[in-house]
């Protein structure tokens, strides 16, 4: 009789284990749990792709803003070309340029009294009894060179190379004429200043 009395203990026993064994994975895999547990991956998986797109869309809002920057600086580079280009298609003014050998502006350059003040030449006896003057009384008396034409020029190089003389840079000759700064500059290249 004590064994089937162990017999039914033990059964019992094991009986009771499987019930609480069983309650409690039924509870952990219910349906309550299982679905908690799936919620909380989904919100950790969406918090995380958050705020993945939110620096990818940072990253791309920096990208477009250097793109949009570099297409204004490549727009203003073809518009610049594009007026090089127009320039380089309008015919130059060249032609009517000679070469220094075949004539060249004659230029003397006189202290600040006009052509017409000439005085007489002193004699040699006046020489010689002036003083020599001071080296700022002659720089007082120098005044702008002034180019002795026999008549009004009427070339454009001619013009160019009296508003030279007249001490103009080629920017203010070219605006003064109306022709590029480029005509002036090569007419001035052929005649330069003399020393």
């Amino acid at each position: 009789m004590t064994l089937v009395l162990l017999l039914v203990f033990n059964l019992l026993i094991w009986t009771g284990f499987y019930w609480f064994f069983r309650r409690r994975i039924d509870h952990k895999m219910g349906s309550q749990e299982l679905l908690k547990e799936v919620q909380d991956e989904v919100d950790a998986l969406v918090k995380e792709l958050n705020l993945t797109s939110e620096r990818n869309i940072g990253v791309l809002e920096e990208r477009l803003v250097r793109l949009e920057s570099l297409i204004r600086s490549a727009d203003q580079r073809l518009t610049l070309w594009a007026k090089e280009e127009e320039k380089r298609a309008q015919p130059l003014v060249y032609s009517k340029l000679k070469p220094a050998s075949e004539k060249a502006l004659p230029e003397k350059v006189l202290p600040a009294k006009t052509l017409s003040e000439k005085t007489p030449e002193p004699t040699l006896q006046e020489k010689s009894s002036r003083e020599i003057p001071s080296v700022s009384s002659l720089v007082s008396q120098v005044a702008t060179p002034v180019v002795e034409a026999e008549s009004p020029p009427t070339s454009l190089r001619e013009r160019v190379l009296l508003a030279r003389a007249q001490g103009l840079s080629s920017g203010e000759i070219a605006q003064k004429f109306g022709v590029t700064q480029a005509e002036v500059e090569l007419i001035l290249s052929l005649y330069p200043l003399r020393s």
